[in-house]
Formats: C-alpha cells, sequence, structure tokens
C-alpha cells in the first residue's frame, strides 16, 4: 500500500467529523455519528487499506444520521464551480498549440478541487485548482509516454474521481483514443467522487461507454452481467486513473505499462512515497513507480 493506515488515522477522524456536519441531522445525531466512527477505527485491524476505512466511515455516518448521502450538498457546489469555468477551459484547449498536454493538465488540476472537506472551503480548492489549471507548470516526460499510448490504444478506460474534476475530465477524455473511452465511476455515494448521474450530466454519456463499480469488487455495465473488477480491467490496453484512491488500487495489481495515474496528492503521506511534492501535479506512469519508490 502506499499510504500507511496508522498515519491516516488523523485524517480518517476529521472525515468523520467533515461527513456528519455536513448532514442536516440534529447535532446529538453527528455526535452519535462521530463516535461510531471513532469506535470503528479503534476495533479495526491495523493493516486494513486506507480506502477501505474511508469507505466504511462514510457507510457508518450515513447509517448513523440516516443520510446515505451527507455529502450531497458539497457535491452540488463542486459541481456548480466546475461547470462555471468550462468554457474557458475548453477555449484553452481549443486554441493551445498542444491539445492534449494542456488537456492532461486541466484534468489533473481538476483533481485538487477534492480538497474541499466543506461547502465553505470550495472557493479555496477552486482557486488553487483553476490556478493549477492555467499556470505554467506541465506534465513531465509521462506525458509522452501516455501521448503515445493513447494513439495506439484500441479499448481505454478512465477511472473517475470527483463530481467538479470528472467535468474537466472531459477535454482529456475527448482527445485519449480514436475509439470510445469507457468512464468508471462508484456505484455507491462516497465523499465527492462521481456518480453515473455526474458522468452524464458531464456530457459523458453520449461520448463514452459508462460502468460503474462497487469498493473496487465488482463492476456493473449497461447489459453485461456483473463481474470481478479485477478480470474486468484486463480487458483493456489503456487504463488512466484519477486520485490516490485509484492510483491505490491499481498499484496494488502490479506496476503495469498500460496503467497511468493523474493526481494532486494533498499530504506527504500520499507524496512522499511517490517522489512528488504535496499540492502539486503529478502524472505517474505506473510501469515507473517501483523505480521511483525503490521498493515492490
Amino acid at each position: 500500500m502506499i499510504v500507511a493506515p496508522l498515519e491516516c488515522l488523523p485524517c480518517l477522524c476529521r472525515m468523520a467529523v467533515d461527513q456528519a456536519g455536513l448532514s442536516k441531522c440534529p447535532d446529538p445525531a453527528r455526535r452519535a455519528a462521530v463516535e461510531a466512527s471513532l469506535y470503528m477505527l479503534a476495533m479495526v485491524d491495523p493493516l486494513t487499506p486506507t480506502g477501505v476505512l474511508a469507505s466504511e466511515i462514510y457507510r457508518s455516518v450515513g447509517g448513523s444520521t440516516g443520510d446515505v448521502d451527507p455529502c450531497r450538498s458539497l457535491k452540488t457546489r463542486l459541481r456548480t464551480a466546475a461547470w462555471s469555468v468550462m468554457s474557458l477551459l475548453r477555449s484553452r484547449v481549443e486554441e493551445s498549440q498542444d491539445p492534449f498536454a494542456t488537456a492532461v493538465q486541466i484534468s489533473l488540476a481538476g483533481n485538487a478541487l477534492g480538497e474541499a472537506r466543506s461547502v465553505r472551503g470550495v472557493a479555496k480548492s477552486v482557486r488553487h485548482a483553476w490556478k493549477l489549471a492555467t499556470g505554467d507548470t506541465v506534465p513531465g516526460a509521462e506525458i509522452e509516454a501516455l501521448r503515445a499510448a493513447s494513439e495506439s490504444a484500441t479499448k481505454v478506460l478512465f477511472m473517475a474521481d470527483n463530481v467538479g474534476e470528472i467535468l474537466w475530465d472531459t477535454l482529456l477524455i475527448e482527445r485519449l483514443s480514436h475509439t470510445a473511452v469507457t468512464v468508471l465511476v462508484r456505484r455507491e455515494p462516497f465523499w465527492q467522487d462521481a456518480q453515473i448521474a455526474d458522468a452524464i450530466d458531464a456530457g459523458l454519456g453520449s461520448r463514452a461507454k459508462l460502468a460503474e463499480h462497487t469498493r473496487y469488487t465488482t463492476v456493473h455495465v449497461s447489459c453485461v452481467a456483473d463481474c470481478p473488477l479485477d478480470a474486468w480491467l484486463d480487458t483493456f490496453d489503456l487504463i488512466v486513473a484519477k486520485g490516490p484512491e485509484n492510483l491505490t488500487f491499481l498499484e496494488g495489481r502490479a506496476q503495469d505499462p498500460r496503467h497511468f495515474a493523474l493526481l494532486v496528492p494533498q499530504c506527504s503521506r500520499l507524496a512522499d512515497p511517490l517522489g512528488i511534492v504535496p499540492g502539486r501535479p503529478a502524472l505517474i506512469h505506473l510501469s515507473q513507480l517501483e523505480m521511483a519508490n525503490g521498493v515492490s
């Protein structure tokens, strides 16, 4: 795993507090939700992956508050903020001397929208994302590997992350392959993560095939029988993953040259093992990840 669960306990506790605070339930129910999540963290196996703990906290808060999606208001605000600048970002890509590189930069920047942990934090996360999207920061040499892979790929999977980010991602998805791209989202509500309705709202229903996953175990595709996610991923010759959780999942499957990750790590606990700087966009070719980390 990229992040040790013990090191992530403070942020997981903060996550429980933030999610309970976003719910519309009375204060006693919010307190009970936080207490239930903290008890779960105290009793859980210390080797449990961070992503699993985060998902269980979300479900715990939802169960205690009666709100299965306590971050609904936060996601609505993120979506609105991301939409407000889409025309400007699209013009930036279309007028660029290298539209593919610019689309990668904007897609990367969109991951910073996930820094918002409350409705009040949306403005700050949008400012950071906008600065990354329009600044001089450009992806490293890995972009040429991604460009080459996308030009030769016949079956592409894009693993989406947050609800605002998926809007900006459309600018890259349109340029990833000459064939249809499949976009994978979560089936169940979790934090700011995009779901099928968000992908459709972004216009991807007509531009890509859409699929859902349940906790990284099962994939659900319209008119196709459900199947294990691991086996399904092997059918793609290019996978682009957004955000730290998708990266962690792919990293656990081995350093595959078909896999790329785009993210803006928010803390040193995630960034340091990857050899990158917190708060800075990173395009990672997973075939090089073992070399960068010096570990298997």
